[in-house]
Order: C-alpha cells, then sequence, then structure tokens
C-alpha cells in the first residue's frame, strides 16, 4: 500500500489527518515498530497543506445505561490473527489470568477464531449492532485499548462517553482521548501494565467515569465535523 499512499499524496491539493499524530511523530511504546512515524516520512518532502479534524461523538447516542458490572473490563476489536497482537489482546488475557476476581469481555469475534487456553472469566462475543454498543459500553467500568498502533479510535471515545475508564497505550491520539480520566501504559509490558491494573481497581471509579464522560463531550463534540464541510467548500472556492 506504501506506492498507492505516496501516489496519493503527490496528486491531493490538500490533506486532512484526524489528528497531528499522523502527521509525524516519535513512537515509543513498542521497540519493534519503528520509532519515527506519520505521512511525512512515508512521503518525504511532503509540502502539502494540511488541516487537523479530529472526529465528534454525539453525547446523547452514547450516555450511561443500566446497570454496571463492579471490576469489569472490556474491549471491543474486529479479531483477526494480526488484530490479537496489534490490538494487546494477548496483554488483556494475561491480565485476566493475574485478575481472577475480575471480568473480561471481548466483543468483535469472528467465526473461525481459536484462543487456546482462554481463561474463564473472559468472554467472547460477536459483533455488537452498533445501536446496541451503548447498553454494553455502560455495563462494564473500564474500557481497555493498549494497541500497537492507532490513528484516532472511535470506540475509547464513545465507551467514556458511556462511562467506562480508559486504560490505554500511549499510541496515537489515544494519551491525549484518556488524558487525566483513566491509565496510559507507556510500553507494551506485561509487568507495567499489571500495576496499571491495580491501580485503576484501587482509584475513585465514580469520580473517573464522570470525568471520562466529561472529557469526550468537551474535547469531542458533533461540531467537530462541520470542520469538513467548511474546508470542503472553502477549497472548492479556490
Amino acid at each position: 500500500m506504501r506506492a498507492f499512499t505516496r501516489a496519493s499524496y503527490r496528486k491531493v491539493s490538500h490533506i486532512a489527518p484526524v489528528h497531528e499524530w499522523l502527521i509525524q511523530n516519535h513512537y515509543t511504546y513498542d521497540p519493534q515498530v519503528p520509532s519515527g512515524q506519520g505521512y511525512e516520512l512515508v512521503y518525504p518532502g511532503a509540502t502539502t497543506a494540511h488541516t487537523v479534524i479530529k472526529f465528534g461523538y454525539d453525547g446523547d447516542k452514547f450516555k450511561p445505561c443500566g446497570e454496571r458490572q463492579p471490576n469489569s473490563f472490556l474491549t471491543v476489536s474486529q479479531m483477526n490473527a494480526s488484530n490479537f497482537y496489534r490490538k494487546g489482546i494477548d496483554l488483556y488475557f494475561s491480565m485476566a489470568r493475574k485478575f481472577p476476581h475480575c471480568t473480561f469481555t471481548l466483543v468483535g469475534n469472528k467465526e473461525g477464531m481459536n484462543y487456546p487456553g482462554l481463561p474463564e472469566n473472559v468472554k467472547i462475543l460477536p459483533f455488537v449492532e452498533y445501536d446496541k454498543l451503548p447498553e454494553v459500553y455502560s455495563s462494564h467500568e473500564f474500557y481497555y485499548q493498549v494497541s500497537m498502533c492507532e490513528g484516532f479510535p472511535s470506540a475509547p471515545c464513545e465507551a467514556m462517553l458511556c462511562g467506562c475508564i480508559p486504560i490505554v497505550s500511549n499510541v496515537a491520539a489515544l494519551p491525549e482521548i484518556a488524558g487525566d480520566t483513566g491509565f496510559i501504559l507507556t510500553h507494551r509490558d506485561e509487568q507495567e501494565l499489571e500495576k496499571l491494573f491495580h491501580k485503576a481497581l484501587a482509584s475513585d471509579k465514580i469520580s473517573l467515569s464522570k470525568k471520562a464522560r466529561e472529557r469526550i463531550l468537551h474535547l469531542y463534540p458533533p461540531s467537530e465535523r462541520q470542520k469538513l464541510i467548511t474546508l470542503i467548500k472553502d477549497l472548492i472556492r479556490i
């Protein structure tokens, strides 16, 4: 895809990345991943104008509803062999073994996936209809997404609007999304993640849950989407 991506950058007159991280950044989460990231490295010498336009989320559609299960963790991902490691599901299952008194749910399982030695406190679910996601988010205390690579993922934002406390990796937009309302894994390290889980379980969960929702409402309102329409109209007039 690299050649097609370069060709696209050469031909476009404007780029609208969803986060500054996608332009150029220094990656430190996993030493196996190149430290230099962003389209300016894929296309060296890029001078194309750009406007960062972040996503906006509907706080009326995604809001707390129903009863929240204590000490519960949730992750939503389209599962396949590569996503198992890219989304940190291997670490997720490791935490399930270390915290047997907690429950762990994985939504997005594909038929044919096999999970040898699956801990008893892990529930595997298939895809959930989009309209039913608020109910799933709202029934869990924590939302887990310690991906190795990302852009601007929507699932953590939707989960936080529903009152989930985020546990995320130090990758792309995830630290900005979580901010001081959750817990950030600085490196892909199982021991560091275990300490983070202990800290999360001992936190003021009621307060963090409210702060998580307020953060997304404040940073990424639906009005953000209008910026793309405005940009397109401005470019058409040029």
